[in-house]
């Protein structure tokens, strides 16, 4: 750890303090780092940092390569013989070259990379030509989370994220490969020195918070409470997968066979260190983690996608009579159903090693999920940042009575991630991909017990009968392209009877009419296939939309074939509004719209057809208040 040049040494100062010494509670971490002083990141960033570099180029050089040998063939045509080990010899100096010199960028870069503690803020300094400093106010922080790839595992770093307000025009700073246990320092670090800058006030609030978590499920079976080092703490394992600390325990089998790739910190990972108490922690057990895989949308995209280019490439063969017809048809479905099981199969792995050993838990104030057998992640989130709790369900999790548990956040836009870990971000923090509908309420009272006064079901009130017809001919008339394939089909039909039926001598049709019928049929039967499952998700949505809100939440639900349930605080709503065309007024009805922070872009939930007079008290209960009283 060196000191920047330009730092004055007087500005340096020891904050390495017990938590007696700082005022801060005990079980809470001392501050580790000096303020004013420099520090470093792990020596790996030199040669780990330009793989990706190489790899790209690499690649373009292999690429290329193809005319470097006709090159060679021109030549020994010509007269001049290159031996072959000469080429491949020359090609390993080419890369280990480009790799050199690519070690060598980066050793001026490692050099020029710091990041420092100041009094106020935290700085992160890095630049070759054009020198880049970056200053965080410890009061805007809002998150600190953590990835780490198969390759950073290995050596035991990873790259943290801080996250500040602002959305996609914020980008998080990154602090790419310390050390694990130097990354938890510095989140440990930020948030501590954030709950100094607020005087204090910030720990003993979490404190008070920690505590409160543990007492609202205190009354729960003994059972049902997990244990901390052979110690009762308040807490539910309500997923039916106790977990306990240091006893080994595993929630499902995944975390009993591979535990130890997930808890693996590489070479220089360190020990893990210490944090403040956690109140709840939670997992998923053997039927969670089964269901989770097998019903995520991954696995089906990648199995449709290897289906069709089976397809695509087995087709054109069957059709030039490369094979007879029995045989070309029973190779053809064999070949597209395996690649489609197959691929199915791998996705679902897949996602299982993304969500392997999977830990949601409170700690202090924060909520913080941790995931990944190869490459793992860490992300939290405080309770005073989150913008809405979603619980989704798919096709399959209706059916199933599952659902999942996520919450809204503001994303800040990392600028290299990339693919379905990151449309999850964006979405919101997946606290939960599998629960039991039952156990909601259990999961969010044991995490977030300042929710616990949100709008029940009992409260939800329903849509009126008219919005069932309206999203009838919504869904399966005006916004449903296959109603006007079938009306041109029949519309074309009738311009062909009548232009028969007047037609005398006329020219007989280049296509019989028996085949044109049978083709009209099929596409009429595919029509029809199409928009039935849209008429019944119509009828479920009238059905099952819902709405409510009390004095500080409100909740709107989407039914349908899935369903979206939103539940937004009234203090983090941006902007409420209805809206109506003049089709609804004419019915008396109107729609709602709430705005929040979420996302990159902000994130606005709506409901359609809600009554006029819902309307108005939803646009009375969004006005300021004073002393608990609406500002007319």
């Amino acid at each position: 750890m060196t000191a920047l040049p330009n730092l004055p040494v007087s500005r340096a100062r020891m904050s390495s303090m017990a938590p007696a010494e700082s005022g801060l509670p005990d079980g809470f971490p001392s501050m580790r780092f000096q303020t004013g002083q420099a520090y470093k990141v792990h020596r790996s960033y030199i040669f780990m940092g330009p793989m990706v570099v190489f790899a790209v180029l690499a690649i373009g050089l292999l690429n290329g390569s193809s005319g470097i040998a006709e090159l060679f063939v021109a030549l020994k045509r010509a007269g001049v013989d290159v031996p072959a080990f000469m080429v491949v010899a020359l090609g390993l100096i080419a890369l280990a070259v480009l790799y050199a010199l690519l070690v060598g960028v980066y050793v001026i870069a490692y050099r020029n990379l710091s990041y420092v503690f100041d009094e106020r803020e935290f700085s992160l300094y890095s630049g070759i030509f054009v020198k880049k400093r970056v200053h965080v106010p410890y009061a805007r922080v809002q998150s600190v989370n953590q990835k780490a790839g198969v390759l950073q595992r290995i050596v035991g770093v990873c790259t943290i994220h801080i996250d500040t307000a602002g959305g996609a025009q914020n980008k998080a700073v990154r602090v790419p490969y310390v050390t694990l246990e130097v990354a938890e320092s510095i989140r440990s670090e930020l948030f501590l020195r954030k709950a100094v800058e607020a005087g204090m006030s910030g720990v003993a609030v979490a404190a008070a918070q920690s505590v409160a978590v543990g007492a609202a499920v205190e009354g729960r079976p003994q059972a049902q409470q997990q244990a901390w080092g052979g110690a009762a703490v308040p807490g539910a394992a309500v997923t039916g997968a106790p977990l306990q600390s240091g006893a080994g325990v595993s929630a499902n089998v995944l975390d009993s066979t591979v535990g130890e790739v997930a808890d693996w910190r590489g070479l220089f990972g360190g020990q893990v260190a210490g944090f403040e108490p956690v109140a709840f922690e939670m997992g998923l057990d053997n039927r969670e983690m089964l269901l989770t895989s097998f019903s995520h949308s991954m696995p089906f995209v990648l199995a449709l996608i290897m289906g069709l280019t089976a397809l695509g490439s087995v087709l054109p063969m069957a059709l030039m009579g490369a094979f007879t017809a029995a045989f070309s048809t029973m190779l053809s479905v064999g070949i597209v159903l395996a690649s489609t099981v197959v691929s199915w199969l791998l996705g679902a792995a897949g996602v299982a090693i993304s969500y392997g050993k999977f830990r949601v838990c409170r700690r202090g104030s924060r909520v913080e999920v941790e995931r990944g057998l190869l490459q793992r992640s860490f992300s939290g989130i405080d309770v005073e940042r989150i913008q809405s709790i979603e619980i989704r369900q798919g096709f399959v999790r209706r059916l199933l009575g599952y659902c999942e548990i996520s919450l809204g956040r503001i994303a800040a836009a990392t600028g290299n991630s990339s693919g379905n870990s990151q449309k999850d971000e964006v979405r919101g923090l997946v606290i939960h991909p599998f629960a039991k509908l039952d156990q909601v309420d259990d999961i969010l009272q044991a995490l977030i017990p300042e929710y616990t006064d949100r709008p029940q079901e009992s409260q939800l009130q329903t849509l009126p009968p008219v919005a069932r017809r309206r999203c009838l001919l919504r869904r399966c008339v005006w916004y449903n392209p296959a109603a006007y394939l079938a009306i041109l089909l029949v519309a074309g039909w009738a311009v062909f009877s009548v232009a028969s039926a007047f037609s005398v001598g006329g020219s007989a049709p280049a296509m019989p009419l028996g085949l044109m019928a049978i083709l009209s049929a099929v596409v009429f039967a595919i029509c029809v296939a199409v928009t039935l499952p849209l008429a019944a998700s119509a009828m479920l949505w009238a059905r099952d939309s819902r709405y409510a809100w009390n004095d500080h939440y409100v909740v709107i639900r989407n039914g349908g074939l899935g369903s979206v349930e939103v539940c937004i605080p009234r203090k983090k709503i941006q902007c409420g509004a209805t809206r109506s065309n003049p089709f609804q007024r004419r019915l008396g009805l109107t729609s709602l719209l709430a705005t929040t922070a979420a996302g990159q872009h902000n994130t606005t939930t709506r409901l359609l057809d809600i009554p006029e007079d819902a309307g108005r008290r939803w646009l009375s209960w969004l006005r300021p208040r004073i002393g608990g009283k609406a500002v007319s």
